[in-house]
């Protein structure tokens, strides 16, 4: 970033209220005085996370053109969830939130996959398979087992995605778990909604800004920021986006 007040626009809207607009007024002291912890805190945790390597995507989707910009979010998206399991040992230090999902027990999930095979095996016997040759019905049961079974007690990409903001206890909202179910749509070059292009380009734009706030919250949580910070996927109908306290951003216990 170059010198002087004029520059700071090259920042690309900053996450933290500190450098310009007008809230810097109310939050920038505030800001100031947890930088410092925050930035030790940042260094310490760049030695079992790449921050660079893992949001690079997404700082170059800010100066790209709009229907990249979710293709981009989501490559940093899946970067940082693909590193997570090898570092949240180092990074938590209570439980893990996550492990109460559904998806841990091991053992409910084998049920499940019991009770699903007993299920497909009378289906691939009864009446409603009689037009098949024994051969098609082999091939129907060994595809539909391989498909729906076999991986059964794998955690799906969506549940691995959610992780690390589960883990540190990040809320997710309606919007955020939209724009989780949205980033495989975008990483294949698929449309995002149904409609005109105008409404495409517009909820585009709302999922790239609610996994970019999702990075930049796994960060500054990561990190143990707690103070304010403005929320680019907020959609206020006036005046500036919302400044919100990353407390405010925590599930309670």
């Amino acid at each position: 970033m170059k010198s002087g007040n004029q520059d700071y626009q090259s920042c690309h809207h900053q996450p933290l209220p500190f450098m310009d607009g007008v809230e810097v007024f109310e939050y920038g002291e505030t800001v100031r005085d947890l930088l410092p912890a925050f930035f030790r805190q940042f260094l310490n945790r760049s030695s079992e996370i790449d921050f660079g390597v893992r949001l690079h995507p997404l700082w170059t989707a800010l100066e790209g053109v709009l229907d990249d910009r979710l293709a981009l979010a989501s490559v940093s998206l899946e970067r940082t969830a693909s590193t997570w399991d090898d570092c949240r040992d180092g990074v938590l230090s209570a439980p893990f939130v996550s492990d109460a999902s559904f998806w841990k027990k091991k053992a409910f999930l084998r049920g499940v996959r019991n009770q699903l095979q007993t299920v497909l095996e009378n289906m691939v016997k009864n009446e409603y398979c009689q037009s098949l040759t024994q051969v098609d019905r082999n091939e129907l049961y060994e595809v539909l087992k391989a498909r729906i079974i076999n991986n059964l007690t794998g955690i799906p990409n969506s549940a691995q995605l959610r992780r690390p903001f589960e883990d540190l206890k990040v809320k997710l909202n309606q919007s955020d778990q939209e724009a989780l179910q949205k980033r495989n749509e975008a990483l294949h070059g698929g449309k995002t909604a149904n409609g005109s292009d105008l409404t495409q380009l517009e909820l585009s734009a709302q999922y790239f800004d609610s996994i970019r706030m999702l990075l930049t919250k796994f960060v500054l949580a990561v990190c143990d920021y707690k103070g304010p910070y403005i929320d680019y996927a907020s959609r206020p109908e006036k005046g500036n986006f919302e400044v919100v306290n990353m407390g405010d951003a925590i599930v309670k216990d």
